[in-house]
């Protein structure tokens, strides 16, 4: 007798099937004419200042159309990420939310941090002219765990966020939960160490934007991004504010 107790899933995915039997569209399998291919250039290590970024031999490799620095994140105002963050912390603390342009300038502060972004006309121009950018970095101290981040003397990673510390919360009476442990028959300290997280995605995060300037000038952004619904509308308000 089969006592199996189907687990049948009715929910609001609808792309399932499509994308694992080969008849859906991936980022990579959308093409539009004349569309550009971007390729970074990232930092191989984990603090560093960066002494000198040059990229004149990349420009002049074939196919390559621009290659975009820190200082042009700067000057486009692409200079920190936006967080949902806004209630406040512990004796009414602020989050502290580091600059960060979206391509560093003046130093790194993680291996993979994003210097330059080469554009060129294939993916295979653009990663091969990548390689051609140079960069000088003079190596800082770093620090790889957030216990020592936070103790006295520790290397300083962002400017503006003193100490190393972005937030700070608590929540409960700290003097009743003194008085209940120490009337505990029993105590038990544990500390617990959150893992990475080692996601298998289909597909890396990608994003193709095409511009409709004969169609009511509308812009079609495809990309990996979770959140399909809020994406245009917050890509639209940063493009908008860049512009006025």
């Amino acid at each position: 007798m089969d006592t199996h107790v189907s687990h049948e899933h009715h929910g609001n995915r609808v792309e399932d099937f499509r994308l694992i039997t080969g008849t859906g569209k991936y980022a990579a399998d959308w093409n539009v004419p004349g569309q550009l291919y971007g390729h970074f250039v990232r930092a191989d290590r984990a603090h560093a200042e960066i002494v000198s970024l040059d990229t004149s031999r990349a420009l002049q490799h074939s196919g390559v159309k621009q290659i975009f620095t820190g200082e042009d994140a700067l000057r486009a105002g692409y200079t920190k990420a936006p967080h949902s963050l806004t209630f406040p912390g512990r004796n009414g603390m602020k989050a502290r939310a580091p600059d960060r342009p979206v391509l560093a300038v003046g130093k790194v502060r993680f291996v993979g941090e994003a210097i330059a972004l080469v554009v060129a006309d294939t993916a295979a121009a653009a990663e091969e002219a990548a390689e051609a950018v140079e960069v000088e970095y003079r190596d800082l101290p770093c620090v790889v765990g957030p216990e020592e981040a936070l103790q006295p003397g520790a290397p300083q990673i962002h400017g503006n966020v003193p100490g190393n510390l972005a937030f700070e919360a608590e929540a409960g009476n700290a003097q009743q939960v003194d008085e209940a442990i120490a009337k505990a028959a029993h105590v038990t300290r544990l500390k617990v160490v959150s893992t990475r997280v080692a996601p298998n995605p289909m597909e890396p995060r990608a994003c193709l934007v095409t511009y409709f300037g004969d169609r009511d000038e509308r812009a079609l952004p495809i990309t990996t991004c979770r959140a399909p619904d809020s994406y245009p509308r917050s890509a639209e308000k940063s493009i908008r504010r860049r512009v006025k």
